[in-house]
């Protein structure tokens, strides 16, 4: 359950939640987003600034990390490049580049 405090009034109602996003978004000029929407940009924006994702799920609150993984693994920066550095010919780029010559 998520509990916030608005202007005062403690808000904890999905619902409310929702409202109360739509309005304050309105009010500083955005389109219509759900609390939750909030909730996904903030995720995002700490792992693609390079947060380590286990304080991203200690952060959203979730269960295990194993959730946060999931969904907003592929955002870790760098995740796959193991990948593309294990392309033939990769090596061959990596000197090129390192000597000028890339």
């Amino acid at each position: 359950m998520i509990v916030l405090k608005f202007g005062g009034t403690l808000v904890q109602d999905a619902e409310a939640l929702d409202i109360v996003a739509m309005r304050r978004g309105e009010k500083a000029g955005l389109h219509h987003r759900r609390f939750h929407d909030f909730r996904h940009s903030y995720a995002s924006l700490l792992l693609t600034d390079g947060v380590p994702i286990a304080y991203v799920s200690e952060q959203m609150g979730h269960a295990s990390i194993e959730l946060a993984a999931k969904r907003y693994g592929h955002l870790i920066p760098g995740k796959n490049r193991h990948f593309v550095n294990s392309l033939p010919g990769a090596e061959i780029q990596r000197m090129m580049a390192a000597a000028g010559n890339g």
